[in-house]
């Protein structure tokens, strides 16, 4: 019998947007550290620091797009897009 191998991604964090280029990093476990990167993959900020949730400030970061990366509990990583404006 065949059986069937299922793809699930589990979503590790939220990203919310406040005002002038600040994020909030939320999620439902405890995340490891994330990782900031411009562009042309050049790290900007990272944090190894244990947390449930981490604010961001963008706001001394030059214009344009970032790539965040959070690493969660159990090693798992997700990635999203960040518009500094």
């Amino acid at each position: 019998e065949a059986s069937a191998v299922k793809n699930v991604e589990e979503k590790i964090f939220t990203v919310s947007r406040l005002q002038n280029n600040q994020y909030e990093i939320t999620g439902t476990t405890s995340f490891r550290g994330y990782e900031i990167c411009d562009i042309s993959g050049r790290t900007v900020q990272m944090s190894s620091e244990p947390a449930i949730s981490y604010r961001l400030n963008l706001s001394e970061m030059t214009k344009g797009i970032y790539v965040l990366k959070v690493t969660g509990e159990q090693g798992m990583h997700q990635v999203q897009k960040l518009i500094c404006n």
